[in-house]
């Protein structure tokens, strides 16, 4: 999905993109991780260790924060975009770059935090946090340089990948090529974002483990009017 457009805090009407669950969930889904809190959802690294149970408790906790704020309230209506009070958008914003400020220096510390470091759920939810650093570009290229490295070293997924090497293209003002992000129409409602050489989209997707594009279009439309109830 587009980054959010940066507005003045005195505005006294904030109007933000959000990013939805639904593609946060297709990649947790195939990488067959519990739902945070949910039993059974020890933090486990290469050989069943963890291998640095702070760093994975933090990243634990920032992406519990990215998620809170992205959480849309219980019928609200069915658009992608979301009129946010003042405050509640300074909140936003403020996560945001904390959260992207922290990985950078994660990042710097440590590469791409991969599962033998912080466990599978500590890298997905590293993954999440880089994905929405949409107000920090050069940490979020950085993430995607250190993650594609990661990836051929089985500390991260091809789908992590592609997600946030379409997130970044799109940031970038370039076309995305593996067609997992979504922006609002004219009625707020989700449609794909530009996509290069479409016709072979479902190729590229097959590569990383993604579903057919009309598919995942598709699945993601019904989640999005499941979560509006």
């Amino acid at each position: 999905m587009a980054p959010c457009r940066k507005q003045s805090q005195v505005e006294a009407v904030t109007w933000l993109l959000l990013s939805m669950p639904a593609a946060v969930n297709a990649v947790r889904e195939r990488r067959l991780l519990p739902a945070r809190g949910s039993a059974g959802g020890e933090l486990k690294g290469g050989y069943g260790l963890v291998m640095d149970e702070d760093l994975s408790a933090e990243l634990a906790r920032m992406a519990g924060e990215d998620q809170r704020i992205r959480r849309p309230p219980k019928g609200s209506a069915r658009t992608m975009v979301r009129r946010l009070d003042p405050k509640t958008a300074m909140d936003y914003r403020r996560i945001d770059a904390e959260n992207a400020g922290r990985l950078g220096q994660i990042l710097s510390d440590h590469g791409w935090p991969g599962k033998s470091l912080v466990g599978e759920q500590g890298a997905y939810d590293a993954w999440l946090i880089a994905q929405h650093a949409d107000h920090e570009p050069a940490v979020q290229r950085q993430a995607l340089e250190l993650l594609t490295e990661a990836v051929a070293r089985g500390e991260a997924t091809p789908r992590e990948f592609a997600y946030l090497t379409d997130r970044v293209r799109l940031n970038e003002g370039r076309e995305q090529v593996f067609g997992t992000q979504m922006r609002p129409d004219e009625n707020g409602l989700p449609v794909p974002a530009p996509v290069e050489d479409r016709e072979r989209v479902d190729e590229r997707r097959a590569e990383v483990g993604l579903e057919a594009f009309d598919q995942y279009v598709a699945g993601f439309v019904r989640h999005f009017e499941e979560v509006q109830e």
